[in-house]
């Protein structure tokens, strides 16, 4: 019986130790995980929070319910993952593929999606109304907006080209730059 606790208790400790040198560098700067950390994080607490992860392939994961808060994301591929009911709040989403994503009822307010590429994505649910920045550059061509939040929210040269449920969105009043 000892034994068994004993290597539960040095279990957790690792486990304990590997948690906080994944989040943090020590220096305040976003750690930058290895590939075996990435998988192993999405494999078990999808906790990518404070984690810089720029320019990396997460494309055709199912990522569901992870938290990505405070993440540095810029050029991430989530091209065809599965987001539903991802956090990105205060993420900086630059330049990342979201191309094909399903983000059904995911956070990202308020998040960075300046020159994102949303285009094919599944954003039914998503409150968009605290993004503080315009969405000049981002690609949301074919995106299924049913359900989203637009309260605010300023479209100016963002691309629009057969954008779905347009007219099921929330808000779609005070948003600007809609034609």
């Amino acid at each position: 019986m000892k034994t068994r606790l004993g290597m539960w208790a040095v279990l957790i400790v690792v486990l304990f130790s590997m948690v906080c040198t994944t989040t943090w560098a020590g220096d305040g700067k976003l750690k930058r995980p290895s590939v075996a950390e990435i998988k192993n994080i999405a494999q078990t607490t999808k906790n990518f929070s404070q984690l810089d992860l720029s320019n990396r392939d997460l494309s055709k994961l199912d990522l569901a319910d992870a938290d990505f808060n405070h993440a540095n994301l810029q050029g991430v591929n989530f091209s065809g993952t599965v987001l539903r009911k991802a956090r990105f709040d205060h993420a900086d989403l630059r330049k990342a593929n979201l191309s094909g994503a399903d983000l059904r009822n995911a956070s990202v307010c308020p998040a960075d999606l300046r020159g994102a590429m949303l285009n094919n994505a599944d954003l039914g649910g998503v409150t968009l109304s605290d993004l503080e920045l315009p969405l000049t550059g981002t690609d949301l061509s074919g995106a299924d907006l049913q359900g989203t939040n637009l309260e605010g929210v300023d479209f100016t040269g963002a691309i629009l080209t057969g954008v779905k449920n347009l007219d099921k969105t929330m808000n779609r009043d005070k948003a600007k730059g809609l034609r």
